[in-house]
């Protein structure tokens, strides 16, 4: 009797384990192919825009999204031709150079834009790849930066070459004439070396008129149109107009604009070369330019950037 009773015990028992065994199983079987599906979801949601690679998009300027108005910034973008392009090294990252700091962008895994513009803070909440045109959505401020492809044509390059007007260049020290040596400036930040463009001048693609207010009055500088240069030393920014004669190779600064706050020695050093309207001649062969100081005995090589 105690045999027969052990026995359906123990039937009872092995039947209720193999019952919670397979409830085991299928309730690991369903988070297994839960987390499945979160990971295609997230795949979905961080895999990169394809073929992007390669390819450049310029600034157009700022769309509102509840007027669908663009603002475009004509003044910024003429100055300087070639800040505001951003060119992907992968599918996912891109890089370029505003006036004075450089702009990143990363679209996975985690989205970022990295951009100095007046009314839009850098947390960008969304991208969009619609053909020729590259958003940025700031949902905040409901706004979205609009990029639209760019590819630089040979007309483009031909009128730069030989011209000073748009283009942009990187210090690469000040050289002695006689001797060939050369002293490289030193960064006073160089943490930020990936952010800002230090020792660097850029000229801007148009004159500007003296009425239009860009140029201080209190100059004294005749009426008429001025050619315009604008730049970065160890800790500030600065602009100034200049004349350039092709012919003779004879150049000179008419002004400088800037503060000295946090200047470095060497920040010092190198505007004062502009601010004492040293610079005499330059020579511009291809992506070197020169700009000579002091009876040329010394001066500044710059390499195009």
């Amino acid at each position: 009797m105690c045999s027969i009773y052990l026995k359906n015990k123990l039937k009872g028992s092995t039947c209720s384990l193999l019952r919670f065994s397979r409830s085991i199983l299928f309730v690991t079987a369903g988070i297994v192919l839960f987390c499945f599906s979160c990971n295609e979801k997230e795949e979905e949601k961080t895999v990169p825009h394809p073929a992007l690679e390669g390819t450049s998009w310029k600034l157009k300027g700022i769309v509102d999204m509840q007027t669908g108005i663009l603002t475009e910034n004509n003044v910024l973008l003429k100055r300087c031709k070639s800040c505001y392009i951003i060119t992907f090294d992968t599918d996912s990252t891109a890089s370029g150079y505003a006036e004075y700091n450089s702009v990143t962008v990363r679209l996975w895994p985690r989205l970022s834009m990295n951009m100095s513009l007046n009314g839009i803070n850098t947390n960008t909440d969304s991208y969009a790849v619609e053909g020729d045109n590259l958003k940025f959505f700031f949902n905040i401020e409901k706004k979205y930066v609009l990029f639209t492809r760019y590819e630089e044509d040979s007309n483009e390059i031909d009128e730069k070459e030989g011209r000073l007007e748009g283009t942009m260049w990187q210090l690469e020290g000040l050289v002695d004439a006689q001797t060939g040596t050369l002293m490289k400036l030193k960064i006073l930040h160089p943490s930020d070396s990936h952010r800002i463009r230090y020792y660097h001048i850029g000229f801007h693609s148009d004159r500007v008129d003296l009425e239009s207010g860009y140029i201080p009055r209190h100059l004294g500088l005749e009426p008429g149109m001025y050619s315009i240069l604008d730049g970065y030393t160890s800790n500030n920014g600065f602009h100034s107009a200049y004349i350039a004669d092709y012919e003779t190779g004879s150049f000179k600064t008419l002004f400088y604009i800037a503060t000295k706050a946090g200047e470095s020695q060497d920040g010092l050093v190198y505007a004062a070369i502009f601010q004492t309207s040293a610079l005499q001649s330059f020579s511009l062969q291809g992506n070197e330019l020169i700009l000579y100081y002091n009876n040329k005995n010394n001066y500044l090589l710059y390499k195009r950037i």
